[in-house]
């Protein structure tokens, strides 16, 4: 997520280090009951943290980039980002409960046809390897920070690969030119893990996650790339139509990505809002919101987001507190927290009309031969008196 903090490796007994998906405590917000607020409603107060105004400032910078973007409400679906249909439909996941991650790509696999990760060997478990088992496509994630082996979690991805070809992509690396990585550091990796990729013989698309603020402002990252993938919050936004329509938000902000880097195989691997915890500023967390946006979201998803995208997240974390801690769609025991339609099933090949049997032409029936005419009796001559 754009404006988190990373919070450092925990101890997951069965499975080694587990890196959990980056928090941000520092954020104070007064809470608000999940069905008082819907999108025009604004917050009391919006205190912000160090890097939540870093963000903030790229997000305007965004803002500006796309204003003219947002002016039609009638066109927002008409431009070069709806060229791009979304055949896998994903879902981002948290590792903090590693233990149940079998039984938590089932419940994934019920509504969504893919699954993007953070980082991909933990311990003895290969989570590509866990989502080839489940059906599921995956999203592979690589992750730097913390001291992780993130080459490791490349290799797990090519091993799986070689046995399900599950892996959509490498992402190497989530939000770290926000969380102080160079982008230098950051192209070096990607080169190595091309070069895993290569020397292992598999095809399989290597690049990083960031912001969609960072990408925008570092050309030369994205070009070390064979796709990008874009995380884009509305409710971290700047724009009014961030908290009063967050999907023209949403829209603008991808616009801007696939207008300058349609070439690199763009997806969203990131959006989300939040069920409850508290607000940001205007951006009301609430059951209704939540609800609502990822209605709406999944509406956008079916023309645009690439031919992947992925939501955040599938579960509750609630370690991280505060509104971080409800961005799930599902409760932290991975019980939906309103429908969620299973994604659609691919378009079955066409199929032929089976062909009809040869039908005979009809039979004629039989003609019977012509009738002769009646013959006269012969004229006996005649008799002479």
């Amino acid at each position: 997520m754009a404006v988190r903090n990373v919070s450092s490796i925990s101890q997951f007994t069965m499975a080694g280090p587990v890196v959990k998906t980056p928090t941000d405590a520092e954020i104070e917000a007064p809470a608000t009951s999940s069905g008082e607020a819907s999108f025009p409603l604004k917050a009391r107060t919006w205190i912000l943290s160090h890097k939540r105004t870093a963000a903030l400032v790229a997000a305007l910078a965004v803002v500006g980039t796309v204003l003219g973007a947002v002016t039609v409400e009638h066109t927002l679906f008409t431009n070069k980002a709806s060229q791009s249909a979304t055949s896998i439909s994903g879902v981002c996941y948290d590792s903090y409960d590693a233990a149940n991650m079998e039984k938590h790509f089932g419940l994934i696999k019920q509504k969504f046809n893919g699954v993007r990760t953070y980082q991909t060997k933990l311990g003895n478990k290969n989570m590509a390897a866990a989502a080839g088992e489940a059906g599921l496509k995956i999203a592979a994630g690589a992750w730097l920070r913390n001291g992780n082996d993130w080459k490791g979690d490349v290799q797990a991805a090519i091993d799986a690969h070689k046995k399900y070809s599950n892996v959509l992509a490498i992402y190497v690396g989530n939000e770290d030119l926000m969380n102080g990585i160079k982008a230098g550091d950051i192209i070096g990796n990607i080169a190595t893990a091309k070069g895993m990729v290569q020397s292992a013989g598999v095809n399989i698309q290597v690049g990083t996650v960031q912001t969609d603020g960072d990408f925008l402002a570092n050309p030369e990252l994205v070009n070390a790339c064979d796709t990008i993938g874009v995380n884009i919050y509305p409710f971290f936004g700047a724009s009014e139509d961030s908290w009063k329509t967050p999907v023209k938000d949403l829209t603008a902000r991808w616009n801007a990505i696939t207008n300058k880097y349609g070439n690199k195989n763009p997806r969203l691997t990131e959006t989300g809002w939040p069920s409850g915890g508290g607000n940001n500023g205007a951006h009301v967390s609430s059951y209704e919101n939540a609800k609502s946006y990822f209605e709406s979201y999944s509406n956008w998803a079916r023309s645009s987001g690439g031919d992947a995208s992925f939501y955040f997240m599938f579960h509750d974390n609630p370690g991280k507190g505060g509104f971080e801690s409800q961005f799930g769609i599902s409760d932290s025991n991975g019980v939906f927290k309103f429908n969620v339609a299973p994604a659609p099933a691919p378009a079955p090949a066409p199929t032929s009309p089976p062909t009809a049997p040869p039908t005979a032409p009809p039979t004629a029936p039989p003609t019977a031969p012509p009738t002769a005419p009646p013959t006269p009796p012969p004229t006996a001559p005649p008799t002479a008196p």
